[in-house]
């Protein structure tokens, strides 16, 4: 439980250096830096899946089938599991507001599928608008990091209701959203070689 903890934390850590690299070769127009830093940040995602997937605790799948078996009493039991996956992303109606990330976990399952869809479905966007291409318009709460002080300067985003229908479709699909891992093994030791260890690559 300690080692995925303290490497979770880590590769989190992490995640924010290359997050702030991908802000700053954005601002700058840096195209191939900013492909460069896109690329390790989706893989630190995944690497951060697989590291997750060490331990039970750190996993969807026991949460989602606690809920079933509590579903189970009263004949609900995909009802239970959509509550619960709720529960965890997008709570709310889009008319009347919402909140997203709404019991926000770092797990396997969840860290794999829709953080992992939904940061590469942003950062297509951002590429987009450095190459210069159309992208969704408007500003979304997902996005105040990205936006400028001046309304020239605010990039093409989309609203909150993009990012709505893309949660609120991966809460009511069936399953746990964990795909087939490599052997934990590999996956500490790839998170400490490439990210955490002294060694590791330089942006």
């Amino acid at each position: 439980y300690d080692l995925v903890d303290v490497t979770r934390q880590c590769l989190a850590n992490e995640s924010r250096i290359v997050y702030a690299r991908l802000q700053y070769c954005l601002g700058q127009g840096q195209k191939e830096e900013f492909l460069a830093a896109k690329q390790k940040f989706m893989e630190l995602l995944r690497t951060q899946e697989e590291v997750l997937a060490g331990h039970e605790a750190f996993g969807l799948k026991r949460f989602l089938e606690a809920a079933a078996k509590c579903g189970q009493k009263y004949g609900m039991e995909k009802a239970f599991i959509r509550q619960a996956k709720t529960l965890l992303t997008v709570w709310g109606d889009e008319r009347c507001g919402v909140l997203h990330d709404y019991s926000s976990r770092e797990w396997s399952g969840l860290t794999g599928s829709l953080y992992y869809e939904r940061w590469k479905i942003f950062l297509d966007i951002l590429e987009k608008n450095l190459q210069g291409t159309k992208s969704p318009s408007g500003m979304g709460s997902l996005t105040r990091d990205w936006e400028g002080e001046e309304e020239e300067s605010k990039m093409r985003l989309p609203e909150d209701s993009f990012w709505y229908r893309i949660e609120k479709e991966w809460a009511e699909a069936a399953g746990t959203g964990e795909t087939a891992l490599p052997a934990q093994t590999e996956a500490f030791a790839r998170a400490y070689r490439e990210w955490i260890g002294t060694g590791k690559e330089s942006l």
